[in-house]
Parts: C-alpha cells; structure tokens; sequence
C-alpha cells in the first residue's frame, strides 16, 4: 500500500490476516477479500526489489497461518499505460509470477490453491494517471469456498462430511455451507 504522501507503507502479517480473512457482512459471509500490496517493480521489469521482498515474507507468514488455511489465493499482477497492451499484459504476468515464485520459496504452500495472472494496464489504480507507479502494483486475493445446497438431504450432506454448515434456511429449503 501506498501513504498519502506516496511511500510505500509495510504491511504486517497480522494486518495482512485482517484483511484477507473472511468476514460477515450484512449479506452473509464475504467469501472474497482482497488487498494491493506496495510490491514495487522498476519500469518494465518484473524483479522484486528488497523491500518488495520483506512485505512478501509478511504475505507468507500470513499464508501459512491456520487462518487462511482454507483460502485459495489469487495473485494478480497490474502494470501502468505505458508501452503496448501487448508487453504489459506479458510484463504484469511476469511480475505476478514473479511473486508467485517468491512466495513459494520462503513458504510450503499447496500450489493447487495458488494461482497468478496478469491484467496489464486493464485495471489502473490511478485511472487519472495512467504512467504513474502506483499502478504497477500486486492484488492479492483470497477466496473462500461458500456453497449452496438446495433442497439438502441426507445424501447430499454425506458427500460434504468435511464441510461445516454456516446456515440452515428451512423456509427456503437451503444451506449454505463451506
């Protein structure tokens, strides 16, 4: 993340786990969290620089943690507007890649629940300043398995022994479990 006076500003394991863990919302349980990470990448490069580097150890700690041990993680790199759609889209693969590769050198990490891709210059976090840094950025997104049954019957439940119900809706006919 960046300040309001544009450093770059570290993010803890434990502020990480605060972000990423799931949380219930006014609609149900919010089955998607998500955070930009200050990881910082020179122009048109995807290598992790040092201080890239210590907030990825923090990312990894998190990672490992029981909290978010049921999580699968996307890892989404962004690039800025400058240079073709074409590069970018190549280079914000990279750097996602890049962070993939890191993550998985400092952790033990089921790979099956990670994954990485590119948006290139699709999304800007600075839309009004398309060539600015900031938009050379890495979202990281942890997802939830959430599940609706209709209808549930015995059947149906024993093939769900290792999921916890979170909700039964009788008039509905539903549960929602993960």
């Amino acid at each position: 993340m960046v300040n309001s006076t544009g450093d770059s500003e570290f993010i803890s394991t434990s502020d990480l786990l605060e972000k990423l863990i799931p949380i219930s919302g006014d609609e149900g349980l919010v089955t998607e969290r998500s955070i930009d990470l200050d990881i910082r990448f020179a122009l048109g490069s995807a290598e992790l620089d040092h201080a890239s580097l210590a907030q990825i150890e923090a990312l990894a700690d998190a990672l490992a943690s029981t909290e978010l041990s049921d999580a699968s993680i996307k890892v989404y790199g962004h690039t800025d507007a400058i240079g073709s759609e074409e590069s970018n889209q190549a280079l914000s693969e990279a750097r996602a890649a890049s962070v993939v590769a890191a993550i998985l050198s400092l952790v033990e990490f089921d790979t099956a629940r990670i994954e990485s891709a590119g948006f290139g210059e699709a999304r800007l976090k600075d839309p009004d300043n398309p060539e600015s840094g900031v938009n050379r950025r890495v979202e990281i997104v942890a997802v939830y398995q959430t599940v609706l049954i209709e209808h549930p019957d015995e059947q149906s439940l024993e093939h769900a022994s290792s999921i916890e119900v979170i909700e039964v809706v009788p008039e509905e006919g539903m549960m929602i479990i993960e």
